[in-house]
């Protein structure tokens, strides 16, 4: 398992996305160049996203503002590292 911030990453969609999308969330599979297909739990206020990559899927997510969202990959990275 990966766990990897995207720093201001510009989502490029490829195809046409089949998950609900609002003003400001999209939530659903989606398919982004270099990330490929996916799941998307995103808030569109910000470029900044954690993708999780396990053996059979990809995540990508983030919280509504970037302070949250580096909060939260700070504190997964830490409990990842506590159990290697």
């Amino acid at each position: 398992m990966s766990l990897t911030m995207l720093k201001n990453y510009d989502l490029i969609r490829q195809g046409k996305q089949e998950g609900l999308e609002f003003d400001e969330y999209y939530n659903g599979p989606a398919n982004y160049k270099d990330i490929g297909k996916c799941h998307a739990y995103i808030y569109l206020t910000h470029p900044d996203y954690v993708l999780l990559t396990t053996n059979q899927q990809k995540i990508v997510f983030n919280l509504p503002s970037l302070e949250q969202t580096e909060q939260l990959y700070s504190t997964i990275r830490h409990e990842m590292e506590k159990r290697n």
